[in-house]
């Protein structure tokens, strides 16, 4: 036996295994194995190990219980069929301490209340190990004594015959204890459900109790039985006949008696119940228990076993908590009168209350609303009807009573914000944007959550606003749009609200989703200030749903062309430089369906042609914004701009005439689009006379927006360079003195715009 101090164990705990290492819990335990005096190795102390383990397995969690079971486990002697130095889950803790005995180590678990971990490890361990601790386990049950917890471990020794390779003695022995209680009556009731629990077992597949977070704990483990022994089976088939025989009606009742809560606290050994929710009473545990082994028991061709099963049919009962409770036969009244006689509530009735509560809400639930004195009873209740908010929803959607509307909303205040988020959805889906259940006070409500939205901070406004929605979905999001057109610091905030609003603001309202209808009217009917935050927000929308935002553009379009065809540039202008913001939202064009950019080109293009003409200011920034606008569309769509643009336009966007033919004003154009010069063109105008680049230059430069007449300028120069003229500035300086000479003499319109492009010239020359 390999002694390790403490000190070097703890230094170990680096060394972590898959499931058992060393802490604490162990260190004391093995403490009281660590025995040696003058170097012998003295006897283990077990009552001082006992009350050790019992010390740590009180203060600590079922992980620590299970991991002290282990520990004593590998360190008993014990045919193993393998060196645990060799096995990674105990290697780091494995022949640290001395040994126990068989006899010692069942006597620790008994003591220690450790069957539970004995009987779930079980399944998983070497057969030459089951056999001992199986036949110490019934030397220690058959001892004089009584403990509370004896028939529970019977119920184990029992079930967990089923993995031994010779399970007759041990059956044989489970059946004696079973058949000679050491009380009768009650006792005998009760030795009923262990035997039913034990006969359920034998019939299932091994694997079915087998736990699998065990599985791998040992190298060689019990192989499931290819055969079952028949013979094993038979004598539980025929104990439990001879119960079913002897159980009058009176002792079947005594069952309905006897509280189950006392089962239950060694369930853990027993594993006699195996759902979550737990009968109050055994005659329910019985029923089940009786249910589940008729049902193994079908189709089977055992002998006897269809005359078992017509007694089991007569008490078999599969539970469910709205069993027990009897609901089908229960009425309305019923129902209402037990749930008064709960109050006050007790832990027990919680469940109950719930179940009677969810049983009115899916079989009464239009009568119960319709009776304002249910619906007064039933307020102390409503943070338990959340599940039921659905139904109440639609239930009331078409006419509601103020009282009505009332009890649905003190349920929803209850509820969390995904089911009404869900409810929302379904609500908007089935019933559009039809308002519901607005109360009196919804404007207050409106206010109210728009404040606490601009307040603390905390996400308590978006219940707010849901329940806002239900009733009245058009008017929620209206409310929410106007308010962004009136106060532009509240902008971020309101489309996190109009986000989580989504199911609303998509829903088709006309032909068009309902929120993009509302920003596209916002945006052309507001003014100033509003105006501009109308915009904003529809920005800030379309960053978060560019679908939205290509309904608002494709909208705004027929404002645009009207607004431009009334004479009223200035607002066309403000128009079209949202479009353009919008546009330049990274991956929105991408969005753009094919309609709305055909839409798009044609209203541009319109506008395009008409301002063409035109030299006074807004023209000139409608001029530049269209320009730049089909530039935009154009890497979304291929479309033949051709038949749409007056013929000098074309060179904006269709450099297709042989260069010779050219004009200045070509070159000036395509270079506006591209964004820089290209000698290919330019060499076209080598061998042009002065005179007619002035000529050019004087056509076109009333109507060049800044950009054109800055873009002019370069071309001008460079058209020198490559004349190699020695002094192309000054050549470039002189036509556009000589232009301007002569637009003063003929006084020629927008002659002081032209001017001050020209001195900035002179201005920007001057500074370099």
């Amino acid at each position: 036996t390999k002694l390790i101090l403490l000190d070097s164990l703890l230094q170990e705990i680096t060394m972590v295994t898959d499931y058992l290492v060393f802490n604490s819990g162990i260190a004391r335990v093995q403490g009281c194995m660590l025995l040696r005096k003058g170097g012998k190795e003295m006897p283990i102390n077990i009552g001082k190990l006992i009350q050790t383990i019992k010390a740590e397995v009180s203060r600590g969690s079922s992980k620590l219980k299970m991991e002290i079971f282990l520990f004593l486990l590998i360190h008993t002697n014990l045919d193993w069929s393998e060196e645990f130095l060799d096995n990674d889950n105990f290697s780091s803790l494995a022949n640290i301490c001395s040994r126990l005995n068989p006899e010692q180590f069942v006597e620790i678990v008994s003591s220690s209340d450790l069957w539970e971990n004995l009987f779930e490890c079980f399944p998983h361990l070497p057969p030459s190990v089951q056999v001992v601790l199986m036949r110490e386990s019934v030397r220690v049950l058959q001892d004089p004594g009584s403990s509370r917890v004896d028939r529970a471990v019977w119920t184990a020794v029992g079930r967990s015959a089923k993995y031994l390779q010779d399970q007759d003695q041990t059956i044989t022995d489970y059946l004696n204890f079973v058949s000679h209680p050491q009380s009768p009556g009650k006792e005998l009731n009760l030795m009923l459900i262990s035997l039913l629990a034990v006969l359920r077992s034998h019939l299932e597949d091994d694997d079915v109790e087998r736990n699998a977070d065990l599985s791998h704990l040992f190298s060689t483990v019990a192989k499931s039985r290819t055969v079952k022994q028949e013979t094993v089976t038979t004598k539980l088939l025929g104990k439990l006949k001879q119960c079913l025989s002897d159980l009058d009606f009176d002792s079947w009742m005594e069952l309905s008696e006897i509280e189950s809560s006392q089962l239950m606290k060694t369930n853990s050994i027993s594993k006699v119940w195996r759902k979550d929710d737990i009968p109050t009473n055994l005659q329910f545990i019985a029923a089940h228990l009786i249910s589940e082994v008729e049902e193994l028991m079908k189709g089977g061709k055992r002998e006897g076993t269809s005359e078992v099963c017509m007694v089991l049919s007569s008490f078999s009962r599969p539970y469910t908590r709205e069993v027990e409770l009897g609901l089908d036969d229960l009425s309305l009244v019923e129902i209402m009168e037990i749930i008064d006689n709960m109050v006050p509530m007790q832990d027990a009735n919680e469940w109950k209350l719930d179940l009677y509560l969810d049983k009115m809400m899916k079989d009464f639930l239009e009568e119960l609303l319709n009776n304002q004195d249910y619906l007064n009873r039933l307020s102390p209740y409503v943070d338990r009807l959340s599940s039921s908010l659905e139904n109440i929803y639609f239930t009331l959607a078409t006419s509601s009573s103020e009282r009505q509307t009332k009890f649905f909303f003190d349920i929803a205040r209850h509820s969390t914000l995904n089911a009404l988020s869900v409810l929302l959805k379904e609500s908007v889906e089935r019933l559009g944007l039809v308002q519901t259940f607005q109360t009196a006070s919804f404007d207050l409500e409106f206010v109210d959550a728009f404040n606490r939205v601009s307040g603390d901070g905390s996400e308590e406004f978006k219940q707010d606003f849901l329940l806002l929605a239900l009733q009245n979905p058009r008017r929620t999001v209206e409310s929410l749009v106007e308010e962004g057109s009136k106060f532009g610091g509240q902008i971020g905030t309101i489309v996190e609200v109009l986000t989580f609003l989504s199911p609303v603001c998509q829903c088709l309202d006309g032909g068009r989703t309902l929120l993009s209808g509302l920003m596209s009217k916002s945006i052309v009917e507001k003014s100033e200030k509003e105006q501009e935050n109308s915009i904003n927000l529809h920005l800030r929308i379309t960053n978060t749903n560019k679908e939205i935002g290509t309904e608002v553009v494709f909208l705004t379009l027929p404002y645009i062309y009207r607004l431009y065809a009334s004479t009223k540039e200035s607002e066309c202008l403000v128009l079209m430089e949202a479009c353009q913001k919008t546009l330049d939202i990274p991956g929105f064009p991408a969005s753009l369906t094919v309609s709305v950019t055909r839409s798009c080109h044609v209203t541009i293009l319109w506008i395009l042609n008409q301002v063409y003409c035109k030299n006074d200011p807004v023209s000139f920034d409608i001029r530049v914004l269209c320009l730049r606008l089909i530039s935009e569309l154009n890497t979304r769509s291929e479309v033949d701009l051709g038949p749409f643009l007056k013929p000098d336009l074309h060179s904006y966007f269709l450099l297709k005439a042989e260069k010779s033919s050219l004009l200045l004003r070509d070159v000036v154009q395509w270079t506006f689009i591209k964004g820089e010069l290209i000698d290919d063109f330019l060499n076209g105008f080598v061998d042009t006379e002065e005179v007619t680049l002035f000529s050019q230059s004087l056509g076109m430069i009333p109507f060049l927006s800044k950009e054109e007449f800055h873009y002019l300028y370069k071309i001008l120069m460079r058209i020198f360079e490559l004349k190699n003229d020695d002094f192309p500035k000054l050549k470039t300086y002189s036509i556009f003195s000589r232009v301007f000479q002569t637009m003063i003499k003929t006084k020629q319109s927008g002659l002081s715009r032209m001017c001050l492009l020209y001195s900035g010239l002179y201005t920007a020359e001057i500074k370099s």
